[in-house]
């Protein structure tokens, strides 16, 4: 049934070796030979060759543009991302050799601090480096783990974090490289601090791979500039929403606890990077597995914890808008429409282009105007006769604040089954206490518990929630049935994530299996992402 569009999931048009690792200004120190060929070399979009290379050079291509003072090293590195000529190689090694010289022998002054015989000093240091080419060191996550928990632990091994962990399939997330590393403490350490950490997770921006994925499912290709911001507003998102959590006393739900999360251009950390929590002995749940009966009741669990806490504080409020995201929002429609239209040509999800019709060809926008109503704009206010003139806060919709992008992987177990940690909060956002629910029934559970536990399961988040605000001294803001009307709103922007996702994961690991599309692995989310479109399109009326 799906045979089509399977045929079609296929890699990148060509993957770069390894030729330089050209990285921190200059490490020419892993060299392999290209593949050589008489046929002409192909002319791919700047976009294509950026997406084509691997996660060492995306953050090389930020590093250099951010501190290297030589204009030519711009040009440089372009050439050597398009170059696959032993020619130019040849050519490169000769100047990067020059370069070398010339950073050993002069003082450089990138931004607000000087660099020293650069080469020399990163290539004494280069052991100390938690992950090859990433300038983070083993001293830097010590001081980093002191400053939280008092204690300053010695730096063990770091490893990929797997299937058991929190990441599946990759060392590399789709908008960042993942790391788990090991902390020794010594014997007096651990008397003296019980229940001291045994792991901490790195998470470093970086979007190389997810670019690639949403190309070959059908997106708008974006060129290297629109990747690197995008990265970084999902990056600096999660660092915000981190931070809220961060300074409370007692967390209102179960996320990690945050060690560093650095933005880019931050002073305590050369690179944008989060460090928290591992959380240890823990499951994540296969997507087609999905959750049973039990596991979604669980979930509205968590979310009535954090939608109380929406609802009883202000200072997560405080997190503005990133002007990114608000200057990107158009270039997102077209890739959710790109990957829609491209659905909508499989057999069975033809659904899909009723849907499209009566959103993106009536409204481009639709999906900017529907997360407006959830912002509290300010203005001015005055009555009718003019007696008074007042600053006011107004919305249309009461907002909470919202995951944005809760599926099974974001969602971990402990050894009892309950929910041991809720992750990755790159597109959090001030929303409708529906749009997480709607994302976790849509895509991972069966279409059978779907229909059957929707009811219920609202039944159950109004009767916590409202329980719970009524012991707190706070309104319950909706009835029962605004509760079931704004489930109905949120059929629309929650349409468009599923779309969205069902395109992103039938290129990527998570629908395949041993590193091939997966049949009916690729049929099971199909089907659900159908029934859930139809659900959609039959709630408001589309035709």
């Amino acid at each position: 049934m799906y045979s089509n569009f399977c045929s079609s999931i296929v890699p990148l048009p060509f993957r770069y070796e390894k030729i330089i690792s050209l990285y921190m200004f200059r490490t020419a120190h892993s060299v392999q030979k290209p593949h050589h060929s008489s046929v002409p070399i192909p002319i791919f979009s700047k976009s294509t060759y950026y997406n084509s290379i691997g996660h060492e050079h995306s953050l090389a291509r930020r590093i250099l543009s951010t501190y290297w003072p030589i204009p030519d090293a711009v040009v440089l590195y372009k050439m050597y991302v398009i170059s696959r000529h032993s020619i130019i190689l040849v050519v490169l090694v000769i100047i990067d050799c020059l370069l070398t010289f010339y950073t050993c022998t002069f003082e450089l002054v990138p931004q607000d601090f000087k660099i020293l015989n650069l080469s020399v000093k990163f290539s004494e240091t280069m052991s100390d480096l938690i992950i090859d080419n990433v300038p983070l060191t083993k001293e830097w996550l010590a001081d980093v783990v002191e400053k939280k928990i008092g204690v300053k632990p010695t730096i063990g091994t770091i490893n990929l974090i797997l299937q058991s962990g929190i990441l599946d399939n990759s060392e590399l997330g789709y908008m960042s490289m993942i790391r788990k590393v090991e902390l020794h403490f010594n014997a007096e350490q651990e008397e003296n601090h019980p229940n001291l950490p045994k792991h901490v997770v790195l998470k470093i921006a970086c979007s190389a791979k997810g670019s690639g994925v949403i190309e070959n499912a059908g997106g708008e290709a974006s060129s290297s500039e629109d990747a690197a911001a995008v990265e970084q507003f999902m990056h600096n998102t999660e660092c915000d929403y981190y931070q809220v959590f961060a300074k409370l006393t007692e967390k209102p739900l179960k996320v990690p606890t945050i060690y560093a999360a650095v933005k880019a251009g931050e002073k305590e950390a050369p690179v944008p990077v989060i460090v928290m929590e591992m959380f240890e002995d823990c499951k994540v749940y296969d997507l087609i597995t999905g959750f049973n009966e039990e596991q979604l009741y669980k979930i509205v669990d968590e979310l009535v914890k954090l939608h109380i806490f929406s609802l009883t504080t202000e200072k997560w409020k405080e997190v503005e808008r990133d002007p990114t995201m608000i200057a990107m929002a158009d270039m997102f429609g077209m890739m959710v429409k790109g990957i829609a239209d491209n659905l909508a040509k499989q057999p069975g999800l033809e659904i899909i282009s009723t849907f499209v019709r009566n959103t993106f060809e009536k409204d481009p926008k639709f999906l900017q105007t529907i997360g407006d109503e959830y912002l509290e704009e300010s203005g001015f206010c005055c009555s009718i006769n003019f007696s008074f003139f007042q600053y006011i806060k107004f919305s249309e919709r009461t907002s909470v604040m919202t995951h944005g992008d809760l599926w099974a992987p974001q969602i971990l177990w402990d050894k009892e089954d309950n929910i041991a940690g809720i992750i990755d909060w790159q597109i959090t956002h001030r929303g409708s206490p529906m749009e997480d629910l709607h994302h976790v029934l849509s895509t991972c559970t069966s279409v059978e518990n779907r229909q059957k536990l929707t009811k219920p399961l609202l039944d159950y988040y109004f009767d916590k929630l409202s329980t719970a605000l009524d012991a707190r001294g706070v309104k319950m803001p909706w009835t029962r049935e605004e509760i079931d009307e704004e489930y109905k709103h949120c059929y629309i922007p929650g349409a468009a994530l599923t779309i969205f996702a069902n395109g992103f994961w039938a290129n990527s690991p998570v629908l395949q299996t041993d590193g091939k599309p997966d049949i009916a692995r690729i049929g099971e989310s199909f089907a659900r992402c159908k029934s859930y479109i139809e659900e959609v399109v039959k709630e408001h009326n589309m035709s």
